[in-house]
């Protein structure tokens, strides 16, 4: 794609569909009254009081994947939601329910949906009021996803009726009777990380408490999980051989009864990379870490206190995803329960917060990298447990951005600051909300973002220092292909937003933004600069 198409194609969007960031409108607590939103847009939203319930609203003209997220508010956030999925029909029949997202305890929800009119109901969960955030992202080139009955009665194994055929990426859905046990079904060719999730059905008496078994094909039950999932639903993350296996699903004590739906996704596994003989710990404690690469999965097994290192280069910025599933079950090991993942550089300095809980009790790291060598550690969540794991690294491949430090000091005494605000991402079909804080009051913003932070379009060097222009300490660090204008508040703070329209072609570009702010009284030139953020654009988080 060309540098003048992507410019068109980013500000095409935003000319054409201008209201971008919008505000709930009150009283939105009836689904007659719903706020209309629409695909790609950002509604800045309030849980005022005790029990306040927010409907939104929106229509999809095709069919398509939508993912509504709720995130943070510009002065405060609501610390736990919870959202609903319904259709426009008078009986408002529930598509989909999330409590706690993967990454926080808001919420968020993804579905193929046929064309016609929807609601978003969020409230806050127990008391949780303040600020919140929704996005809402539309992928019109999405293929619906595949809806699986279970099969007739009964559907177990072993000569107990058809268990019901699950593929990968297949949205199962079932109804527990009192004692009931649903088996579904699936076959593997080469060896792969599974996740299976159960969830809250879709119309009629859901239940709410679910108990999820593992079998192999000899009926040997590998793996067992009772409240996983958020909410009271079940999780199960293992690696697997080449097989037949079985994930029956029942209601707990078996009286929780109602509709349910299971989900199973899978990561190939087929080429890994072992990790080395021990010690291949921390090399400042004569440690030898095994190598890990993008793409090439790391195979390792965690023994009581024990603790594995990987060393991963790369060549050039990077935006690292970094997964930590449960491995495979061996004739010594079982899978490793609960993780924790931290990342260090060269010089065994930890990097970003260690990880404990994410997907279940596993870990995910998502950070960025600049050209370098560091080391990866993965260790049980104490000291007595113990298994084998699977460690996934992924590059370039989820949208996700990051905030340098720099700018220079204003008049204030304090340096501008660029921050997208947290949970917010890159998606294509989304609008992008960033602030500026530390700025002068009621003054002018000029922000810009390009595609270099190395040349500018007419061949000059970043970064770009303005001292010999009388900014002293200032610099461009970005080449300032797009620009915008804002004004700052009373308070010395602004918002911005990018409008990343969904197109195909944008995912994979890695873009930069930074501001210029008018401050008269802090040098000769009267500017300042913010600190530069990056940023990946793609349609996955």
């Amino acid at each position: 794609m060309s540098l003048n198409l992507l410019r068109f194609l980013l500000l095409g969007c935003a000319a054409a569909l201008p209201a971008q960031s919008i505000p709930e409108f009150e009283p939105n607590d009836t689904p007659s009254q719903a706020t209309f939103a629409q695909c790609g847009w950002h509604v800045e939203s309030r849980l005022s009081y005790v029990g306040d319930i927010d409907w939104f609203t929106f229509t999809l003209a095709a069919p398509g994947r939508v993912l509504a997220q709720v995130g943070t508010g510009p002065d405060g956030v609501v610390t736990d939601t919870e959202m609903e999925l319904r259709d426009g029909t008078s009986s408002l029949n529930l598509i989909a329910y999330n409590d706690d997202d993967d990454r926080s305890w808001m919420s968020l929800v993804s579905e193929y949906l046929p064309a016609g009119t929807y609601y978003v109901m969020v409230k806050g969960f127990g008391n949780s009021l303040g600020a919140y955030s929704l996005d809402l992202q539309l992928d019109s080139n999405g293929t619906a996803q595949v809806i699986v009955p279970e099969a007739a009665e009964p559907n177990g194994p072993f000569g107990v009726g058809t268990p019901t055929l699950l593929a990968s990426g297949q949205l199962g859905y079932g109804q527990l009777t009192t004692g009931d046990v649903d088996y579904w079904s699936f076959t593997l060719t080469t060896p792969t990380v599974v996740r299976i999730e159960t969830g809250k059905g879709r119309s009629g008496t859901t239940s709410t408490d679910t108990i999820l078994s593992l079998r192999d094909a000899q009926d040997t039950q590998l793996a067992f999980d009772d409240d996983g999932a958020p909410g009271a639903w079940s999780l199960i993350i293992a690696t697997l051989q080449p097989g037949t296996y079985y994930a029956d699903v029942q209601g707990y004590n078996g009286t929780n009864v109602g509709t349910y739906t299971i989900l199973m996704q899978t990561v190939d596994a087929t080429v890994t990379l072992p990790e080395n003989a021990e010690p291949n710990d921390d090399p400042l404690l004569n440690g030898v870490p095994s190598v890990i690469a993008c793409g090439v999965p790391g195979e390792g097994e965690i023994t009581a206190g024990d603790s594995d290192w990987w060393t991963l280069s790369v060549s050039q910025d990077t935006f690292v995803d970094i997964t930590v599933w449960s491995g495979q079950f061996t004739a010594t090991a079982m899978p490793l329960k609960n993780s924790l993942l931290s990342v260090y550089d060269a010089n065994s300095q930890l990097l970003v917060s260690d990880n404990d809980d994410f997907y279940n009790t596993m870990s995910r790291q998502s950070i960025f990298l600049s050209p370098g060598t560091y080391y990866i550690a993965v260790a049980a969540n104490n000291a007595t447990n113990a298994g084998t794991y699977f460690l996934q690294v992924r590059c370039n491949e989820n949208a996700l951005y990051h905030n340098f430090a720099g700018g220079c000091v204003g008049s204030n005494t304090l340096a501008p600051r660029w921050n997208v605000r947290e949970w917010e991402l890159p998606m294509l079909g989304t609008t992008l909300v960033s602030e500026f804080t530390n700025c002068p009051a009621n003054t002018v913003v000029l922000p810009f973002a390009g595609f270099s932070r190395t040349l500018t379009s007419n061949s000059l060097s970043l970064p770009f220092d303005l001292t010999p222009l009388g900014a002293p300490g200032c610099m461009v660090e970005v080449d300032p292909l797009i620009t915008q204008l804002l004004l700052t508040n009373a308070q010395g703070t602004a918002t911005t937003t990018f409008a990343i329209p969904f197109v195909p072609a944008l995912s994979g570009i890695v873009f930069a933004q930074q501001a210029l702010v008018l401050d008269l009284g802090a040098n000769s030139l009267g500017v300042t600069t913010t600190n530069a953020g990056t940023g990946l654009i793609t349609a996955s988080r």
